[in-house]
């Protein structure tokens, strides 16, 4: 029992003493300057950017598609031009589409999961897709390559897309009102 109470005793010891280091390094963190503490964010974000860009062109390079590039990040190709009517802010569109990850694998389709509502310009989808959804008509059908900031971001959509996915999605514009 005595040797029990000595490692008892030498084990709270050293409890107190890590909460103690704890407290003397939240106290050391809080003198660090927002710059000091964003700049390692910063690194690993243009880092990441641009891995996924290198992922992105291999991906295009492979399969020779003919791609154009939006000041934001998104690369589109029109399939095929089929209407001169465009979607505008407020439209509400429908969509049917084919979500893939970039290792081909599909996420999302219309013909299992109904086709995509939804008003132009409202959120409620990607940033990309509200994007590219603007430079195409009714009966287009497109490509669009969505880097992860215009995806699903770092979480992913919680159900079956990862977090930090690039994604490829296959549209045509089926009806705007």
């Amino acid at each position: 029992m005595g040797h029990y109470a000595s490692y008892m005793g030498f084990i709270c010891f050293l409890g107190l003493s890590a909460c103690d280091a704890g407290v003397k390094d939240a106290d050391h963190a809080a003198t660090y300057t927002t710059k000091q503490l964003r700049e390692p964010l910063i690194k690993t974000n243009k880092y990441l950017i641009r891995t996924e860009k290198d992922d992105i062109d291999d991906f295009v390079r492979r399969y020779k598609w003919q791609m154009r590039q939006s000041g934001t990040g998104l690369l589109y190709s029109l399939d095929e031009k089929n209407s001169t009517k465009c979607a505008v802010y407020g439209d509400i569109v429908k969509l049917n589409y084919t979500v893939k990850l970039l290792n081909g694998e599909i996420v999302y389709d219309s013909q299992k999961d109904g086709a995509m509502i939804f008003q132009v310009g409202k959120g409620g989808v990607p940033a990309g897709i509200e994007e590219g959804i603007l430079s195409i008509g009714l009966h287009d059908k497109a490509k669009f390559i969505l880097p992860s900031h215009l995806a699903y971001g770092l979480l992913g959509d919680s159900k079956r897309i990862p977090p930090h996915s690039i994604l490829i999605y296959e549209i045509e514009i089926i009806e705007i009102q």
